[in-house]
């Protein structure tokens, strides 16, 4: 009877290994997240950065396609290891670093991008402080974050393969934000947001006024209320 290898791929790596395809190929043809990513290029072209981190990255997919952009150096980081092992793989333009590395970098990313992250995490006050930090003095933060009618809406299949992997039912969104909340967050760590942009599923297929039910996601352009480097000079 054959022995099996030990480089063998598990149960896990199978179901991994499928979850990326899975949200990738969503990614890829799904209308909205194309017209989301358009629509953020275009944010790109205009901060012309040169160097960017894309926190919550996950395996990079959306941190390649910024890099081949703009061409510039684009650090990407996730909590999620295996993840960040696939982007290293599959995307070798991309730096991948762990959450910690980037806890010890100074300030100089001219932008932080965050991908539909806030609705995941449950203190984003304490997030975008810590974020803040490494942000440069005239960097600004791209937060994209969905437009749920209810919570998790926009996911179903994020939802069905963390259930499947959890073993029992689990919603990846802890909360659903609005412009009015990223605001407030914001706020408290010396930002604003300067402009913002919600993505419909049906015409206008972007617009300046959340249209509920047919809004998606919001994209909002935060920079600092007051820029550390700005002192009056005689």
């Amino acid at each position: 009877m054959p022995i099996a290898k030990d480089n063998a791929p598990s149960i896990r790596d199978l179901a991994n290994e499928s979850f990326f395809r899975c949200v990738n190929w969503v990614n890829r043809v799904n209308y909205f997240k194309k017209r989301e990513r358009m629509e953020l290029l275009k944010i790109f072209d205009k901060l012309a950065p040169k160097k960017i981190l894309d926190f919550g990255c996950r395996d990079g997919f959306l941190s390649s396609i910024i890099q081949g952009h703009t061409q510039a150096e684009v650090y990407g980081t996730d909590i999620d290891r295996e993840a960040l092992d696939r982007g290293a793989r599959d995307y070798p333009k991309v730096k991948f670093i762990l959450p910690s590395a980037v806890e010890t970098m100074s300030p100089e990313f001219d932008v932080i991008f965050m991908g539909h992250v806030l609705e995941h995490v449950q203190s984003c006050e304490e997030l975008l402080g810590s974020l803040s930090q490494v942000l440069a003095p005239r960097g600004k933060f791209i937060i994209t974050v969905p437009q749920e009618r209810v919570k998790g809406d926009t996911l179903p299949h994020l939802i069905i393969f963390e259930s499947i992997k959890n073993k029992r039912f689990v919603n990846p969104h802890v909360r659903v934000i609005r412009r009015k909340e990223i605001q407030k967050i914001v706020s408290k760590h010396g930002l604003t947001i300067e402009d913002y942009l919600y993505i419909n599923t049906l015409p206008p297929f972007s617009s300046r006024h959340l249209l509920w039910p047919t809004a998606c996601s919001l994209i909002a352009t935060c920079g600092r209320s007051f820029h550390p480097n700005s002192t009056q000079q005689q």
